[in-house]
């Protein structure tokens, strides 16, 4: 994140506290830098529960061998250094934006709703991780003159949901309609 902050980005994602041997270590004086900067971050939070996730679903089911105990173990304990960095970049003012990094490995498409759960998870409001997911995401990306919000003007994407996010972030999961660029879209060719 160093070599990407002094090449001036604006948008760092995996933004994680690793050092080169892949162990975590917070840094306060790079977070502040980061903040100072407006240097927006996606730390793509939900990877490592996916990962978590998977391991813990095929204990259950399968059983684990004790390599992959370990590797539940060592996810587990990163996880937790990624979420309390992930707060503390928050505390210092760091611009957080949701990206779900999905369709790499085991982490399908279709599921952004579960960056914005991760996000409630570590620590934010319902509100503060919608927000991350479509204004500030948007601005993050150089493209909130046409989406992120709805404004006259806008594309009009939009997102109709059973039930109120504000009180249970799961209800993100209940799409009732979807219109995209003001069009309805027939869900029934995709599902």
């Amino acid at each position: 994140m160093a070599n990407a902050l002094e090449a001036g980005v604006d948008t760092i994602i995996h933004g994680l506290f690793k050092e080169p041997d892949g162990s975590d270590l917070f840094q306060p004086a790079l977070a502040e830098e980061i903040a100072r900067k407006g240097v927006f971050v996606n730390a793509t939070l939900h990877n490592s529960r996916h990962l978590v996730w998977r391991l813990e679903a095929k204990q259950e089911e399968y059983g684990l061998s004790p390599q992959e105990h370990a590797e539940l173990d060592d996810l587990r304990r990163s996880r937790e250094s990624i979420i309390d960095a992930f707060s503390r970049m928050r505390d210092l003012g760091v611009k957080v934006v949701c990206g779900s990094d999905s369709s790499w490995s085991f982490y399908p498409m279709g599921g952004f709703q579960h960056e914005i759960t991760a996000h409630v998870e570590a620590g934010m409001s319902a509100m503060d991780a919608i927000v991350a997911s479509t204004s500030e995401s948007a601005r993050s990306c150089w493209i909130d003159d046409t989406v992120g919000t709805l404004q006259p003007g806008k594309q009009a994407d939009l997102l109709i949901i059973d039930g109120n996010p504000l009180e249970d972030i799961n209800s993100l999961w209940n799409v009732a309609d979807v219109f995209q660029a003001g069009d309805h879209v027939d869900r029934g060719n995709f599902i």
